[in-house]
């Protein structure tokens, strides 16, 4: 018959001294709580699975910190540089403010409200920072407007099934020829 050897080797937690046995049999590890092993550096830590509960939402609460930090440099370095474009690619953890031109997949945007741009912020998932953007003179295809952060002026002239319109309301979300529109 043969002779089964176990081995149990006592671990302490580098941050709060807590002590994690692990056992090992000729089957595999087993243990009396969790242990891991953080590399930072040239430093090693070996740590209880509390510690590194702590630990991710330490690191997740420094990615926070350093996302805000980039967003304040962001601010800062278009604030300090008051020739900063006004047209240009559109690109994440960028400020720009109200008027600001950025295209974007082959589409020009306006910026219609002040802000810093992020990943997955692009113009074309967020019409409620950016419209599209049609340059003085011409008179742009009419668009259902999503809300009133898009809705047309009275005054405001686009094309619509080949006719030229004026809005003759404000916040006119109405299709041209339906209600708050004229025939220029």
């Amino acid at each position: 018959m043969a002779r089964t050897t176990t081995t149990t080797t006592t671990y302490i937690c580098d941050r709060c001294k807590k002590q994690v046995e692990l056992v090992e049999t000729p089957t595999g590890l087993s243990s009396v709580g969790s242990w891991i092993e953080i590399v930072q550096g040239s430093e090693t830590l070996d740590i209880c699975d509390e510690c590194a509960d702590l630990y991710e939402d330490f690191l997740a609460e420094r990615m926070s910190m350093i996302q805000q930090l980039k967003i304040i440099d962001a601010i800062r370095e278009t604030l300090d540089n008051p020739t900063a474009e006004k047209e240009s690619e559109w690109m994440a953890m960028e400020y720009v403010e109200k008027g600001f031109i950025r295209s974007h997949a082959g589409q020009s945007y306006e910026c219609i409200q002040s802000h810093v741009t992020q990943p997955g912020w692009e113009p074309l998932y967020t019409p409620a920072l950016w419209k599209t953007y049609t340059p003085e003179g011409v008179i742009p295809e009419w668009k259902q407007p999503a809300g009133a952060h898009d809705a047309y002026a009275k005054g405001a002239k686009v094309t619509h099934k080949g006719t030229v319109w004026v809005s003759t309301a404000d916040n006119n979300v109405w299709e041209p020829g339906v209600y708050g529109w004229s025939v220029q």
